[in-house]
């Protein structure tokens, strides 16, 4: 069931559900606020400024919507655009690439030995070969063969790991003092495991000079 009734400010004729009477409601034709008459409530008198008043537009009866109170505009954000660019993922790729240069130069070492070169002549024209037996007079001689054999002075050595024991006892035996010098003579079938290890143990000894003895060619 309806309610029909004119709105009292602008004389336009109305109709709203009879469920809605009572209530305070904005009249669709001048906005203006109004509250609904009862069905057995006597209709309200037009305002007669607003009766005798030119009409703007043909008055059409619309159904009533409630508004209570306007929720104002919300206008989105405008963004911000950015005049610097952003150089935090540069920085992380450019600290990245810096870890990972470092980590595979630490690979890519190459450890060496340093071995002493032969001195040259006066003149420049030859060489001066040192036989063994004149070795034998200055030096310690090691001599490693395939297998990991390993002798210091011809004397068998058990492993690798007693070179260390075996270089001292030589270099100190009775008579031997002077000889502060250790050759490693190896042979082709001597690993280079066996060469470092001699290496490290005349290091450890603190021997200074240490030579790679070769086979004279013919």
């Amino acid at each position: 069931m309806r309610i029909a009734f004119p709105c009292p400010h602008c004389a336009a004729p109305l109709g709203i559900s009879a469920s809605r009477a009572g209530a305070v409601v904005r009249c669709p034709s001048c906005r203006e606020m109004l509250t609904v008459p009862e069905e057995d409530q006597p209709l309200p008198e037009p305002d007669p400024a607003a009766v005798f008043a030119p009409a703007q537009a043909p008055p059409v009866q619309a159904p009533l919507s409630v508004q209570y109170e306007e929720e104002p505009f919300k206008f989105s954000p405008k963004r911000r655009e950015q005049d610097e660019m952003d150089l935090t993922p540069m920085v992380d790729v450019t600290f990245l690439l810096l870890i990972f240069f470092m980590i595979t130069a630490s690979f890519s070492i190459q450890k060496t030995l340093p071995t002493p070169v032969p001195e040259p002549d006066e003149e420049g024209v030859s060489q001066q070969l040192v036989t063994m037996d004149e070795l034998e007079q200055e030096a310690v001689v090691v001599r490693l063969e395939g297998g990991d054999e390993a002798y210091v002075d011809d004397k068998p050595v058990a492993s690798l790991a007693d070179l260390p024991d075996a270089l001292r006892d030589a270099m100190n035996a009775p008579g031997q003092a002077g000889r502060g010098e250790v050759v490693i003579q190896a042979a082709d079938a001597a690993r280079h495991e066996a060469i470092v290890a001699a290496y490290d143990a005349a290091a450890g000894l603190g021997v200074e000079r240490v030579r790679l003895a070769i086979a004279a060619e013919d």
